[in-house]
């Protein structure tokens, strides 16, 4: 899934939460703009480094930009261990076992749970389906196992119709829902 996908599920998985909790909570449990942070989090660990590198080569003509001639040569040269960092960088944030370890490790020292970390988890279970063999197909048994499912491609036209009107309905319901609860 895209990363402004990702980002938009999460907040929406929050502020549903939270509209749902907020009979039983004081304050909510979940704050939308850090759990969307975290839905975002994996991508931008795993490719921002990437992103950095290429731009700043860039700027500095110390690179040329990759073009489709480039792609087409096998990422020969400096790309390749560029790449390398970055499969491995995306192996460990869509993780679901590192993602276990990260969550109980902020349990243990904080003594709660860190709801807001549900993003990543989110992120990482949108993405096993909604990513193919062709690119990037997620890890999330990573280290344990090199299992990995072949999904539909998020970039598929279909696929990215169907995502946004689905979280055009999903925030269309949580906005009725918020008003029917003001009306009460």
């Amino acid at each position: 899934m895209d990363v402004v996908a990702h980002t938009l599920w999460a907040g929406a998985l929050a502020k549903g939460a939270n509209l749902q909790l907020e009979k039983t909570q004081k304050k909510p449990l979940f704050s939308v703009l850090w759990t969307s942070f975290w839905g975002v989090f994996p991508d931008l660990f795993a490719f921002a480094p990437l992103f950095a590198w290429l731009i700043i080569g860039s700027i500095f003509r110390s690179l040329p930009f990759p073009t489709s001639a480039l792609w087409n040569q096998g990422l020969a040269g400096p790309y390749y261990r560029v790449f390398q960092v970055t499969d491995q960088l995306y192996g460990l944030s869509h993780s679901l076992i590192v993602f276990a370890f990260i969550a109980g490790v902020c349990w243990f020292f904080s003594r709660r749970m860190q709801w807001n970390l549900l993003g990543w988890l989110a992120h990482i279970l949108f993405d096993i389906p909604s990513h193919s063999f062709e690119f990037y197909p997620t890890p999330f048994l990573w280290p344990l196992s090199d299992f990995k499912v072949d999904g539909i491609s998020w970039d598929k036209p279909w696929f990215m119709i169907a995502n946004y009107s689905a979280l055009v309905l999903v925030f269309f319901y949580l906005w009725r829902l918020r008003k029917k609860k003001q009306a009460a």
